[in-house]
């Protein structure tokens, strides 16, 4: 197929039309944003950074005054330090992350999955995340996971490219980003790896060497795991589940489908046996980061 056939495939007009949509209603909320806590939260760590000029391993702007090990990685923090130090207004900045990053999130999806595995499903992919307010709303409200996958999906496409130094970096982005979003990717790595012997070296060349970059914030968060306690896994987050039956359903078929198709649609297998790592989040893992796969 021509390139000239690809940018006029009418699915390419189909998923810019629910792309465009998106942007024009996040643009429309503006007024309201941001709209959960936990970007303040993000903002609060940031200015905790300015304090200390950089990053610190030590929470000493919550919980005063002894402070406590600060496990959360760093890169997201330290962006929105360098805007706040550049003189950009706090508001301004959860509103922007909150009004752009799903929209750069359902970009990014659609140009992978547009080229490497064609429009028709990327509109279709589109069209599901678009129709799944669950799913958007965790885009919304997690923004440092958002990123991840964001980092993620940018990862994944230059392994595809064969370019394994830039998905190495990308991969290691993930993993100063986001915890449970690097455990999921470094998982897909692994697994799609074993499930496509083709990929099976370079896959795993990638992930060792991202392990290798992240050293620094992997030990960090090992070493402080025993002070940290978490109760009820998120429960009140129990109760905002959402279960889309008809594409829970879909989902299983595609996953056979993928599995007897060619290897590079075992990626998608990969994803979702990764993505069993949320389940003790049945949130995450039903309407969350979790429904991506």
């Amino acid at each position: 197929m021509s390139d000239k056939s690809v940018k006029t495939n009418p699915w390419n007009f189909y998923s810019g039309i629910i792309i465009s949509s998106l942007l024009v209603l996040q643009l429309a909320r503006w007024i309201i944003l941001p709209q959960f806590m936990d970007i303040y939260y993000h903002l609060l760590t940031a200015q905790g950074f300015i304090q200390a000029g950089g990053y610190s391993g030590w929470d000493f702007w919550q919980y005063a005054p002894m402070g406590r090990p600060h496990i959360y990685p760093p890169f997201f923090h330290l962006a929105l330090a360098g805007f706040m130090q550049a003189g950009v207004s706090p508001v301004i900045l959860a509103k922007l992350c909150e009004a752009l990053l799903p929209v750069v999130f359902l970009v990014t999806l659609w140009k992978f999955i547009k080229n490497h595995y064609g429009p028709q499903l990327a509109f279709f992919s589109v069209l599901l995340f678009f129709a799944s307010f669950s799913f958007y709303l965790s885009l919304l409200n997690h923004i440092p996971a958002t990123l991840a996958l964001i980092f993620g999906i940018l990862s994944l496409n230059q392994l595809f490219k064969k370019r394994l130094l830039r998905s190495a970096i990308l991969l290691t982005l993930v993993f100063y980003t986001h915890i449970g979003i690097s455990l999921f990717f470094g998982l897909t790595f692994l697994l799609y790896g074993w499930l496509n012997n083709e990929f099976r070296k370079k896959a795993g060349g990638v992930l060792l060497a991202a392990l290798i970059f992240s050293l620094p914030i992997i030990i960090k968060e090992l070493s402080v795991l025993r002070f940290m306690h978490t109760f009820g896994f998120s429960l009140h987050e129990r109760y905002l589940c959402q279960v889309k039956i008809v594409e829970s359903v879909l989902g299983l078929i595609g996953l056979f489908q993928a599995l007897k198709r060619g290897k590079e649609y075992r990626l998608f297998a990969g994803m979702f046996l990764a993505s069993l790592i949320f389940i003790i989040y049945p949130y995450r893992f039903l309407s969350g980061e979790g429904y991506y796969p």
